[in-house]
């Protein structure tokens, strides 16, 4: 249960195990090059559904001075991120792979519509922030408006709620586990000196070393050393030598479990300003174009 997404298990667990196998990746892939070039596209059709709704361009985030892809001349913590520099300067810092775009879009959202603010007002007052992008990329990845942009056909359509499910589902337990386990260190239920976590057992008794430290394998738990490197400099080895260095990414994980229910509650509300539903199914619901949504959400 620790993976946060199971598309992984797609091939297993598909409906229609005899139907041809549909990759939603491979069609993305065709379309967009892993290149700059092909990744600043994916990012200019996430932005254009937003532009559709009539919500703000966000064009200034995926230009020159954003990061979108890996470099190749120097290392970088690829963590993806959202930045506010100031009233008209905004990033994304990510190496994008295909089907990430619409979250971090959804900060800049929130930073553009607040901008007018002092710099403390303009972060997300709650986990609505980080919901906003994730409801968007919900409708663009409905089977109905995957098949008005021709990366899919209506038979092949199907199997994206599946693939939806296999992305959403696992992420609420995994995002509990993430700050539970955090909560015992605070609490001092696990001692600082022993930060091995059980997992989930069966029955069984699982025996976890330190050399089985998977906690240390999610972003957030930990911290890297280039992340004490940038936040330190010079004093980084030092701290490190003394054993002080106890610098995390500071973000509770908790806000992304009740982003993801918040996020179908949006989604549901738009979908009714949408007067798409009850008249047809919740998953049918695309609010692409609709300045009604658009309006709402805003």
């Amino acid at each position: 249960m620790w993976a946060q997404n199971w598309e992984g298990l797609s091939d297993l667990l598909m409906p229609f195990p005899n139907a041809t196998h549909f990759d939603v990746s491979r069609q993305l892939q065709n379309r967009f090059k892993p290149d700059l070039e092909g990744i600043t596209g994916m990012f200019e059709t996430a932005n254009e559904f937003f532009v559709s709704m009539g919500l703000l361009n966000m064009s200034v985030a995926y230009g020159p001075k954003a990061m979108l892809v890996k470099p190749t001349d120097k290392q970088v913590v690829c963590h993806a991120g959202a930045w506010d520099f100031s009233k008209d300067d905004f990033r994304i810092k990510m190496c994008t792979t295909i089907s990430q775009t619409g979250h971090e879009l959804g900060h800049i959202q929130y930073f553009m519509s607040y901008k007018h603010l002092p710099y403390v007002f303009r972060s997300g007052a709650n986990p609505e922030g980080r919901a906003i992008g994730d409801l968007i990329s919900i409708s663009m990845r409905t089977p109905k408006h995957m098949v008005r942009t021709g990366l899919v056909n209506e038979k092949e359509a199907v199997f994206l709620k599946n693939l939806l499910s296999l992305q959403k589902v696992p992420f609420l337990p995994f995002a509990y586990l993430i700050d539970a386990y955090r909560w015992k260190i605070f609490d001092g239920s696990i001692s600082r000196k022993d930060l091995t976590y059980d997992g989930l057992k069966s029955g069984v008794i699982i025996k976890v070393t330190e050399l089985d430290f998977d906690a240390a394998a999610k972003y957030h738990v930990p911290s890297t050393c280039f992340q004490c490197i940038l936040i330190l400099q010079r004093d980084c080895l030092n701290a490190l030598k003394l054993k002080l260095l106890n610098i995390s990414d500071d973000v509770p994980y908790i806000s992304y479990f009740v982003s993801h229910m918040l996020q179908f509650q949006l989604y549901k509300a738009l979908c009714e300003t949408a007067k798409e539903y009850p008249a047809q199914h919740l998953h049918e619901c695309d609010f692409y174009q609709n300045k009604d949504v658009g309006a709402q959400l805003q």
